[in-house]
C-alpha cells in the first residue's frame, strides 16, 4: 500500500507509458501519455439507471469497455496507472454524500492504481476554470488536439490529463505564501 501514496512520488521515466483517472461515479476522465506526451483523453460516462447502489459496477464496466480492456492489461505492460484519491467535498454538488464516496473508493479498487494522487497534490485548491486553463498551457497543439471535447463534463478530462502532467513533472502545483 506504501507504493501506491505519491506523497514523495518521483517523476516517471520519460519514456515511460501512464494511465491516467479522474474517477466519478456517472463519468470519469481519462488521458494515456507515452513518452511524456499526451496520445489520447477522453470521457468515459455510465448511465446506471435506477440501480444506484450499483453506480460503481457500472463505473467500472464502462471503464474496460471505454479502454478496450487497457488498464487491465497496463500493469502486464509495464504502464503506471494513476489514480486520483476520492474525496468528499462538503457542500459541493454531491452534498458530501460519503455513500457516494464509498462507491467512488470501489470504482478506484475497482481500476486496481499502481499510483495515487491526492486533489491538493496535484492542483491544490485552485478553482476549476484556472486549473483548465494552466492544464492546456502545458500542453503543444498536437497534445491538445487529443483531447476529446466532452462539453459541461470537459472538466473531468482535463483534470485526468492534469494529474498525468504532474506524474510526468509537466505541472507543478502553485504554492501560495502568506506575507
Amino acid at each position: 500500500w506504501e507504493e501506491l501514496w505519491s506523497g514523495e512520488m518521483k517523476n516517471l521515466s520519460l519514456r515511460e507509458r501512464l494511465y491516467a483517472v479522474d474517477p466519478g461515479l456517472r463519468c470519469c476522465g481519462m488521458a494515456y501519455f507515452e513518452n511524456s506526451l499526451l496520445q489520447w483523453a477522453r470521457l468515459v460516462e455510465t448511465d446506471a439507471g435506477g440501480s444506484e447502489p450499483y453506480r460503481w459496477i457500472a463505473m467500472s464496466e464502462e471503464l474496460d469497455l471505454a479502454s478496450d480492456e487497457v488498464i487491465c492489461n497496463a500493469r502486464h505492460e509495464g504502464a503506471s496507472v494513476v489514480v486520483e484519491f476520492p474525496k468528499a467535498y462538503v457542500g459541493a454538488k454531491s452534498g458530501g454524500d460519503y455513500e457516494d464516496l464509498l462507491q467512488l473508493a470501489a470504482v478506484v479498487g475497482a481500476i486496481r492504481p499502481t499510483r495515487i494522487v491526492r486533489p491538493h497534490e496535484w492542483k491544490g485548491q485552485m478553482k476549476k476554470d484556472p486549473c483548465n486553463r494552466r492544464v492546456l498551457e502545458r500542453l503543444d497543439g498536437t497534445e491538445r488536439s487529443h483531447i476529446e471535447d466532452a462539453g459541461a463534463k470537459t472538466h473531468n478530462v482535463l483534470d485526468a490529463v492534469g494529474i498525468g502532467l504532474y506524474c510526468l513533472g509537466r505541472f507543478e502545483r502553485r504554492r501560495v505564501f502568506s506575507r
